[in-house]
């Protein structure tokens, strides 16, 4: 495959005598897909750790984290999120998984996954790029949509060992 750099982070490339403009993530991806089997790396799972650049293994996203010191390093948004330390005990960065459950606007209900993107109306080819931090089924963390879990919020670092978990979507 031939590649040429756009502005903006978008490429041009040509598949099947077609020419494709796209952001460069998208064209990652594709590479990898053709270089690995799918199935293969949708399983790639790391253990979540503090502190964390995972850069490396998730094509087109960084992912980072850090323990809260301050109350304004507490951040609530679709990149970033804060738990307690121990709610991420055991909590694995992979991509989706089908069976995977959130629990929506910290409510005691569950709800698919798969669910839940097609009523936020996520894109069908987005979904699958997503990564998500999660504890078996659970998911309580998507890179680009924020976090999904059914605690309450913390926020004293005086009180609480807080981790902070961040993306940069390249």
């Amino acid at each position: 495959l031939k590649r040429i750099d756009l502005c903006d982070g978008f490429c041009g490339w040509i598949i099947n005598k077609f020419l494709k403009i796209t952001p460069k993530d998208e064209y990652i991806y594709y590479k990898l897909q053709q270089k690995y089997n799918v199935e293969e790396m949708k399983k790639l799972s790391i253990k979540f750790q503090i502190p964390l650049d995972s850069g490396k293994l998730f094509p087109g996203t960084r992912i980072f984290s850090k323990f809260v010191v301050n109350k304004e390093d507490l951040v609530y948004n679709t990149r970033a999120w804060c738990f307690p330390v121990d709610m991420t005990e055991g909590a694995v960065l992979r991509y989706r998984m089908s069976g995977d459950k959130i629990r929506p606007n910290r409510k005691s209900g569950s709800k698919l996954l798969k669910d839940y993107f097609i009523d936020n109306k996520v894109p069908r080819e987005v979904r699958d790029k997503l990564i998500v931090l999660a504890k078996g089924n659970e998911v309580m963390w998507i890179c680009g949509i924020g976090g999904i879990y059914s605690g309450p919020k913390p926020d004293d670092p005086a009180k609480t060992n807080i981790v902070k978990i961040w993306c940069e979507i390249q």
